[in-house]
């Protein structure tokens, strides 16, 4: 979705989306290592950017873009 961006404008501006969020990343440490966060830079796309329970399983479904935050696929 990031990659999606043309001049800094995206295609899912106004769309509800859900990821990794900032509350996950500082919990492994990742923002003292990392330039970006996935929840920052989606929501300077200007997408609203939606969370659930940390750790947990949480999907969002806008129009027909499906988005999830940390999601367990069969093996």
């Amino acid at each position: 979705m990031l990659s999606t961006r043309i001049h800094g404008k995206s295609p899912f501006t106004g769309y509800q989306v859900t990821a990794f969020t900032n509350d996950e990343e500082e919990a492994v440490g990742l923002p003292k290592r990392a330039r970006w966060t996935v929840e920052n830079e989606l929501v300077e796309m200007g997408v609203d950017f939606t969370k659930g329970e940390m750790w947990k399983p949480y999907t969002v479904v806008d129009r027909n873009l499906f988005t999830g935050q940390n999601l367990k696929f069969p093996r």
